[in-house]
């Protein structure tokens, strides 16, 4: 690591999880998810990695059955034509043809299968979205004006703000 993790000199004062975070780098479970437990399936997924999969964005659905749940990243609720249509194919395809907005301007999917992560991850890649640190212990979406930029009403286009603050805290 980067920095000396004070709080790790006694780790008998922390719960497991913050022990096996300290184990891996969180994004490193992204390349993890597509490389190996998609080939392998989901009886594979060791139980540590399982709790590293929201770093992807990626929680496991009760009952635990094998299904997935993967939220999004939308700052400011604003996207493009492209994108919308790229989430509304991944819930067709994968997601029992659902996908919930949140109240924070983020889209998630239920019903997901490892299997499908890959394909998932490269549409939406294709289309500049991406799901990692859209949950668990990181900043969460930054919730703004969709019609930013073309409100009348509106004080000031925070547009290239919530991007730069984004940019720096993900």
């Amino acid at each position: 690591m980067a920095y000396e993790a004070v709080w790790m000199k006694d780790p008998s004062k922390l719960n497991k999880f913050e022990f096996v975070k300290h184990q891996k780098d969180g994004l490193d479970v992204i390349r993890t998810i597509i490389e190996e437990y998609a080939k392998k399936g989901y009886e594979s997924i060791d139980p540590d990695d399982m709790n590293r999969f929201k770093w992807a964005g990626v929680y496991e659905q009760k009952p635990k059955d094998g299904h997935f749940m993967m939220r999004i990243r939308i700052n400011s609720g604003i996207m493009t034509s492209a994108q919308a249509r790229a989430l509304a194919s991944i819930g067709r395809d994968y997601g029992r043809g659902l996908m919930d907005v949140t109240t924070r301007q983020a889209i998630q999917f239920h019903w997901l299968r490892v299997e499908n992560l890959p394909d998932i991850f490269n549409r939406l890649e294709a289309v500049g979205l991406y799901s990692y640190e859209a949950c668990g212990d990181c900043p969460r979406t930054i919730v703004g004006n969709p019609l930013a930029g073309i409100d009348k009403n509106e004080l000031m286009d925070t547009t290239q703000l919530v991007n730069e603050v984004n940019d720096f805290s993900c």
